[in-house]
């Protein structure tokens, strides 16, 4: 082979060897970088670096605050009067290690469906956040549920949600996300 021929071969390999080195993530995303099966490190926004070779993005995450509309559920309030709420979620992921290693299924592991978003991650937000709307719906009687507006209902509402039943704080940094607030809609 003529001198040619080989850089001609070594710039066909070099060129997207080089352009997938360079990766620029958005403005309130952030990627889960992978080093040959280990997690190596959390891309922030802006240009970063990687190696092509043997560094694979395993998560690509919206740090922007998302909304988990729940159909209407029948709640008993403590004088045991019945009523359907209709709950919207407002949740956050604030640390993406945590709420990937966390929060992975199998599901999302065999169809890499992780990209969009974790079933897993989703349930844990639905039922931590349904447990916690019965547990104080269900300390309070009919008409204070009718009464009470929605800023005092998501002061109860997060800070009950602040410990899991067995009296361990859950807050961003051992889930990984934070549930901000809560908006109901009452039949």
């Amino acid at each position: 082979m003529n001198f040619i021929t080989i850089i001609a071969l070594l710039i066909l390999i070099i060129i997207p060897a080089f352009k997938k080195s360079f990766l620029i993530v958005q403005q309130s995303e952030a990627y889960i970088i992978e080093r040959l099966g280990k997690y190596h490190r959390t891309l922030n926004s802006g240009l970063n670096f990687v190696n092509p070779f043997i560094d694979k993005i395993k998560a690509k995450f919206d740090l922007r605050e998302q909304i988990m509309e729940i159909p209407m559920q029948c709640i008993k309030t403590k004088d045991n009067q019945l009523i359907l709420v209709g709950i919207i979620i407002f949740y956050q992921i604030t640390n993406p290690v945590k709420a990937y290693y966390d929060n992975l299924d199998a599901d999302s592991l065999a169809n890499n469906s992780f990209f969009k978003s974790s079933s897993k991650l989703r349930n844990d937000i639905y039922t931590r956040s349904m447990s916690t709307i019965k547990n104080v719906i269900s300390n309070m009687n009919l008409q204070e549920v009718k009464n009470s507006n929605e800023k005092n209902f998501n002061v109860t509402f997060l800070e009950e949600l602040k410990y899991d039943d067995y009296g361990f704080k859950l807050d961003s940094t051992t889930c990984g996300y934070e549930i901000t607030r809560v908006a109901l809609k009452i039949q």
